[in-house]
């Protein structure tokens, strides 16, 4: 493993980035709501409580579900008559719990431009279905979509290696 693959970014960041932009007073919280889906996951259809239960847990399984299953390479798009978001889902629902408990510490590589409209289009499905306003909806794609725009955490300048 070289310097590069140590500063690649988690789903547990993806998290950490969305939040900082969306509700930053949630960030305290982030620890203990990983800790709750480590033990038992959830997704966003089994997420019951809606907005008040606040943003972490929607965005942990929003990264759960289709943010890591973008990043591994599963297929972006699915039959448009079933909806985007559903057919995502329904790829998790086979065999989730052990799979999805892992997904905080997952491994997230900057997306390309057609895996950016894929999270587009999903976190506004997402946040609709969620309940939330149009304005919502818009924040949390913009900064879903802001997140997994560059891929590795920042991390110290190195001079290039002089011969």
């Amino acid at each position: 493993m070289d310097d590069a693959d140590e500063d690649l970014r988690t789903g547990q960041d993806v998290v950490r980035e969305v939040l900082a932009a969306l509700a930053p007073a949630e960030l305290p919280y982030v620890g203990t709501v990983l800790e709750a889906y480590r033990i038992e996951p959830w997704t966003l259809t089994g997420l019951a409580g809606g907005r008040q239960l606040g943003w972490a847990p929607f965005v942990l399984g929003f990264v759960a579900e289709t943010v890591v299953t973008l990043a591994v390479g599963e297929p972006e798009t699915a039959p448009a008559r079933r909806g985007r978001l559903a057919a995502l889902l329904s790829r998790w629902r086979r065999s989730r719990t052990d799979h999805l408990a892992q997904v905080p510490d997952q491994p997230v590589p900057a997306f390309d431009q057609g895996q950016l409209r894929a999270v587009w289009a999903a976190a506004t499905d997402a946040a609709t279905e969620h309940g939330c306003p149009p304005g919502d909806r818009e924040a949390f794609a913009a900064a879903v979509v802001a997140a997994l725009s560059v891929g590795h955490l920042p991390g110290p300048r190195r001079p290039p290696e002089q011969t």
